[in-house]
């Protein structure tokens, strides 16, 4: 019995003395104060009918969906800040790199980057059935972003 007492007991100091030893690192908060209100939304819009839905990702890292007809968004779940900057990043890089994507069609998938602090406003819409060279960095950021969104951190 007093063996069986002095394993929980090294056991019980080994595990609270580990644990005051870790160190807690803040996330990084690299979005500038000009791009706080930075969010991207993401999503499938029919011509036809007007109808939109998708999700959207606030500068917080919280995730929504949301569609024009419901007209209310609901939390989804989570994500860190640092995949939200690098998920900005990617798309103002794309956006660069791409000027103008702009496909009519009956149905388009988009990705958009909102900054009302700056006025910013960028759009970029493909038709999901025709697959083109201007939408492949766009299509590779639509991937991520539906990797986020299923490996986000459920509310």
């Amino acid at each position: 019995m007093n063996k069986f007492i002095s394993i929980v007991l090294s056991l019980i100091f080994l595990f609270s003395y580990s644990c005051r030893n870790v160190k807690i690192v803040p996330e990084p908060d690299c979005l500038s104060k000009s791009n706080k209100n930075t969010t991207i939304i993401w999503g499938y819009y029919k011509n036809k009918v007007r109808i939109m839905f998708g999700h959207k990702i606030s500068s917080s890292g919280e995730i929504f969906a949301f569609d024009n007809i419901k007209q209310k968004d609901s939390l989804v779940c989570l994500t860190s800040k640092r995949n939200m900057c690098d998920l900005v990043k990617s798309i103002q890089d794309e956006f660069i790199k791409t000027q103008s994507l702009n496909v009519p069609a009956d149905s388009v998938i988009f990705i958009e980057l909102l900054n009302p602090n700056t006025n910013l406003r960028l759009r970029a819409a493909w038709n999901p059935r025709l697959p083109s060279i201007g939408s492949k960095g766009f299509r590779a950021i639509w991937k991520k972003l539906d990797s986020t969104l299923a490996s986000g951190i459920e509310d």
